[in-house]
């Protein structure tokens, strides 16, 4: 079962890079459960669409590759890139066709060769960052708690006793 979900996963990414929405769909149980912070609905393939299909308005020689594949107990987890050049606005960045490059993961639970669960994200920052050279995102500094302090005050010890 493992070599089989793993092949699935590929050919549904193979599936997005081109666009195929009538395959795609064909991969996702029907009550799919969408764990990824894009998916505000119940209709977890209709909100896919929609993501990659404003990806791939914005990225038209959008490419998925599979870094690496791991199955184990109808889950597979995997570690793919991202790749293209952004050719029409996307999100509140104007084209500028220059080629971006992100990383990301997904963990698929499948049942009965369909999925029917799914976590994932891609590396937000870095595709922000490689989208707008003048972004304040580059700049971006946060202030670090005085850990001492809550030491001091008990707050991390009794953390560590619970």
């Amino acid at each position: 079962m493992t070599a089989n979900i793993k092949t699935l996963v590929s050919r549904l990414y193979r599936y997005i890079s081109e666009g195929d929405w009538e395959q795609v769909d064909g991969f996702f149980a029907p009550q799919v459960i969408e764990h990824q912070v894009f998916s505000c609905s119940r209709h977890v393939i209709k909100d896919y669409r929609l993501l990659y299909g404003h990806f791939r308005a914005a990225f038209p020689d959008l490419a998925i590759t599979v870094e690496s594949l791991y199955a184990m107990g109808g889950k597979v987890i995997s570690r793919f890139n991202l790749s293209g050049s952004l050719q029409k606005p996307f999100l509140y960045f104007t084209p500028r066709q220059q080629a971006v490059q992100v990383s990301g993961i997904d963990v698929f639970r499948f049942q009965r060769d369909k999925i029917v669960e799914h976590w994932g994200t891609i590396d937000q920052l870095s595709l922000f960052r490689q989208l707008d050279s003048n972004s304040t995102y580059q700049h971006i500094t946060l202030p670090l708690p005085d850990t001492r302090a809550l030491f001091q005050e008990g707050v991390m010890s009794r953390g560590a006793q619970s």
